[in-house]
């Protein structure tokens, strides 16, 4: 199942991502300066990738969040880590 990503939770994605050590960049096309931590599209921050992402840092270095919806998002991320490694771990051994 997808992470839902609900009506201005990009906003709220954004806002999370300020608190957080690791952003989501994405080079904005024709862009030919030194990617900054503000620098990335803003779409990105409505994707439920990125999403999933900032949730499992801010578990990781216990961030405030923003919504309580975004506890059950969480709960829900962290159930799917396992498989999330898995894969992860498959694709690495593929590649050696």
């Amino acid at each position: 199942a997808e992470l839902p990503v609900r009506h201005n939770e990009e906003q709220l994605n954004s806002e999370l991502n300020e608190e957080l050590p690791w952003g989501p960049l994405r080079p904005i096309i024709g862009k030919t300066t030194t990617i900054k931590v503000d620098d990335f599209d803003e779409d990105i921050m409505a994707e439920p990738h990125t999403k999933g992402y900032l949730l499992i840092q801010a578990f990781l270095v216990k961030a405030k969040l923003p919504i309580s919806d975004y506890i059950n998002d969480t709960k829900s991320v962290l159930d799917q880590l396992p498989r999330l490694l898995a894969a992860m771990e498959s694709i690495a051994m593929n590649n050696l």
